[in-house]
């Protein structure tokens, strides 16, 4: 018997969150089963790349050994279309998935929970071709809708996906109600300090902070950090950071400190690697390169400071014009970084470098 629920709900855990479940039989042939073991090693890789390929050999081994209506192949259908959809490959990616929900709905009819999962994928691959919120999220709703008895965990995840793919993926502001529904579902049924109530309030504030709405941007990402706590620190990270920005964008740099000191808390800091700031202000352009069509790159050292502030900046390097040192320099009293930290408090660290390239 090969190991196909394990492999199931570990690409669940991964890529879906939730989803239908393969239960194996013995009645599998080798290649299938050696299809699914090569795809649980590629699940373990992280390579998306390679997860899409060891998909569509597992799709293929189970179209040539499963019946057309085996449930195992609607899953395996499942799997390889969000792999596409992972892998950017839009059109194929709503092929598949298309293919798998119809596989689901022969199994599990048309207005079951059984079809929620394919239509939510579905739905991320709509949003980001056509934008806005997807026609496979709107029926997604209605199905949700119907159920009986109301099943409010199942209706708070389809709000929270369609609000985040028609913001995220559709670029579209019709995301903000069925966000703002999914977080009073998640309030409702866990509480403030809970990662799906997290993940609403960081989510709104991108919303927020996309339409300029910056004092309310900033009150969901510090919602967030309540939610995320210690239990999800690349939550927490992402929302610190947004911080830092929304703070900067508004001038209050004593605010934004403490978000940087909070990020060089969680994150380890790398002598050997050029270190990324978390707020950038772009240099300009120097008109007389620009005149003359020069490219090149400009190399900055400088100390990064217990705050995150960068003091006594230098150039190092300046190519293809003299001018690119002196717009990087102007700027980098602008930027922001993580400071790091020793036993606890945060530290200056010197001689730190950074390469900006300028390219018209």
């Amino acid at each position: 018997m090969i190991g196909t629920r394990l492999l199931t709900l570990a690409f669940a855990t991964a890529l879906c969150t939730t989803g239908p479940v393969l239960h194996a039989s013995n009645t599998e042939a080798p290649s299938l089963s050696e299809a699914v073991r090569q795809f649980e090693a590629a699940l373990k890789t992280g390579d998306k790349y390679k997860i899409r390929d060891a998909a569509r050999h597992a799709w293929a081994a189970g179209r040539n050994e499963l019946p057309e209506d085996h449930k195992d192949l609607a899953t395996l259908s499942l799997n390889y279309g969000i792999m596409l959809w992972e892998t950017n490959e839009l059109d194929d990616a709503s092929k598949q998935l298309e293919d798998a929900l119809e596989r689901h709905e022969a199994l599990y009819g048309k207005q079951s929970r059984g079809v929620i999962e394919p239509l939510i994928k579905l739905g991320n691959v709509q949003s980001t071709l056509r934008g806005g919120v997807a026609p496979a999220h709107r029926r997604a709703l209605r199905i949700v809708d119907g159920i009986e008895p109301e099943d409010l965990a199942l209706k708070a995840r389809v709000e929270f996906e369609t609000g985040k793919s028609a913001l995220g993926y559709g670029r579209s502001r019709r995301g903000r109600s069925h966000l703002r529904k999914a977080l009073a579902l998640f309030e409702e049924m866990h509480g403030a300090e809970h990662e799906k109530t997290a993940q609403a309030h960081f989510w709104l504030g991108k919303h927020n902070l996309a339409i300029g709405a910056e004092k309310q941007a900033i009150e969901h990402f510090e919602e967030s950090l309540v939610g995320f706590g210690t239990r999800n620190p690349d939550g927490a990270l992402r929302s610190h950071a947004f911080l830092v920005r929304t703070f900067e964008e508004q001038g209050d740099r004593k605010s934004a400190t403490k978000h940087c000191q909070a990020i060089g808390a969680m994150r380890p800091f790398d002598l050997d690697r050029q270190q990324e700031p978390l707020y950038i202000k772009p240099p300009e352009y120097p008109q007389q390169a620009l005149k003359k069509g020069r490219k090149g790159y400009a190399i900055l050292e400088f100390t990064i400071d217990e705050e995150g502030f960068t003091k006594d900046g230098a150039v190092l390097e300046a190519k293809g014009s003299p001018h690119f040192g002196d717009a990087a320099l102007e700027v980098l009293e602008r930027w922001r970084f993580a400071p790091r930290f020793e036993e606890g408090r945060p530290v200056a660290t010197e001689g730190m470098k950074y390469r900006i390239t300028f390219d018209f």
